[in-house]
Formats: structure tokens, C-alpha cells, sequence
């Protein structure tokens, strides 16, 4: 009977994908002739779960490096020649394509290619850029005010306020904005504004608009969040005189 030591096996064409060769050569001299067969080399399945910062779950923006990965598994960037534990991410921008395989660690089994996208907007937008900021006819605010004067009064055209922000990337942009109607010549701070934003005391601007009540003196304070979650410096007004009132004859 043939046994191990009456022939050799030699492969060819079995390193990547694709189709393999093997030969068996006789080494017994009772045997003649060469016998020659093809193999399919297949990639292992990409991993079910890949892994985002940790998490199965990807997210639609990311503030900071995206980090892939998968569990009992190297990671390579294709054309890259060697497999780390982790690809990290940190251009900044929309739609961050990476084509990737991986490698099963207890088998050194190579995964098919397959392409990993993330959006990473790490940059809040900004009032303080071209011509934005919060608006009243050719009045243009885009920082915050340190002391507030009230020195023009608007009988009309102040339904005009709006409030524009950019952001450094084509994404949606709100603004949101709080009406301080109590006269007051001292600024909100910083540190104020925070704690009236967290307590919910900012409103919408919808369409860009900002909306006074009528006769009264008012600062508007607003900020910008953009869909990433960042948040901008806030923007303030000085101070606004509405007067509906008309003059009385005494």
C-alpha cells in the first residue's frame, strides 16, 4: 500500500484567494508519473459584530477618534502590510471611508475586505466667522456682550432679529436663544447662561428668528449646536429699547 513516505506533496498558487495547486511526486521508484489537483482559497466570514469605540452599536456623528476593532480579531487597513489591534480614525469630516480585513488571532485566518464609514465633527460652529451672528436690521452682535448700554430705541423693524451660525461642516445647524427682560445694565455670564441652558430656559429659534414681546427693554443671549452635539460660544445683544408706545398729549 502507498504511505506517507512514497511521495511529497508540494502546493503552489496557496497563499492568497483564489485557486491552489498541489502535486504529489512519488519518491518510491515502484511509482511513476505525477498527480496534480487545484483548491479554492477562500476568505473567513468578516466578524459579525465590529466593533466602534467599544460599542456594536455605530453612531450617526463622533466628537472625537473612532477607534474599530473586533473582538479575536487584527485589523488592517488594505495595502497596509502588518495587523494591529485597533484602526483609529481622526480626519475630521463626512462619510470617512476605510477599507479593512481582519484577522482571526487563534487561526491567522484572513477575513474578505469590507469598508467601515463614520462622520467626525469635532468643531463647534461659530457666530464670529463672515457675516453671522444675531441680527437686527444692520445691527450685527457675535460675542458676548460685557456690558450692556441701551442706547437705541426701535419703535419698528424689531421683529427683524435673527441668528445665523456656521459651522465648519455641511450639517445642520441650530440656534438656540434666551430673552433677559429685566432692564438689567449687567451682563449675563458665562457660567449663568450654562446654568440657564441646562435648566431649559433657551428657546428654539426657529427659521433663524428670534421673538420679542413688545414694548420692553431686552438682551438676547443665544448659542449654536450643531448635529454632532458640539456646542458654540454664546453671542449676546446690547441692549434693545422697544417702544410701541405712542407719545400722549397731556
Amino acid at each position: 500500500p502507498l504511505t506517507d513516505e512514497d511521495y511529497t506533496l508540494s502546493y503552489s498558487n496557496n497563499v492568497d484567494c483564489g485557486h491552489g495547486k498541489i502535486t504529489l511526486t512519488p519518491t518510491n521508484p515502484n511509482y511513476i508519473g505525477v498527480l496534480g489537483g487545484e483548491f479554492r482559497i477562500e476568505y473567513y466570514p468578516i466578524p459579525e459584530n465590529i466593533l466602534y469605540n467599544g460599542s456594536t452599536t455605530e453612531e450617526h456623528f463622533y466628537t472625537d477618534d473612532v477607534v474599530i476593532s473586533a473582538e479575536g480579531y487584527t485589523i488592517r487597513k488594505v495595502g497596509d502590510t502588518s495587523y494591529q489591534d485597533t484602526l483609529t480614525i481622526s480626519e475630521e469630516g463626512l462619510d470617512l471611508e476605510e477599507i479593512i480585513q481582519f484577522k482571526q488571532k487563534d487561526t491567522g485566518y484572513i477575513t474578505d475586505e469590507c469598508q467601515v464609514s463614520v462622520n467626525i465633527d469635532r468643531t463647534a460652529p461659530s457666530f464670529t466667522v463672515e457675516e453671522y451672528g444675531i441680527y437686527l436690521n444692520d445691527q450685527c452682535w457675535q460675542t458676548l456682550a460685557t456690558d450692556i448700554v441701551y442706547e437705541v430705541t426701535y419703535t419698528e423693524g424689531y421683529d427683524m432679529l435673527s441668528a445665523w451660525a456656521l459651522d465648519n461642516l455641511p450639517v445642520g445647524v441650530e440656534v438656540y436663544y434666551y430673552v433677559d427682560a429685566t432692564g438689567s445694565t449687567t451682563a449675563l455670564t458665562k457660567v449663568q447662561l450654562d446654568e440657564l441652558r441646562a435648566a431649559e430656559k433657551f428657546v428654539l429659534a426657529e427659521n433663524s428668528e428670534i421673538i420679542l414681546e413688545g414694548t420692553g427693554k431686552y438682551v438676547i443671549y443665544a448659542y449654536a449646536v450643531d448635529e454632532a452635539g458640539n456646542i458654540s460660544d454664546y453671542a449676546s445683544t446690547n441692549g434693545i429699547v422697544v417702544d410701541e408706545q405712542a407719545p400722549s398729549v397731556v
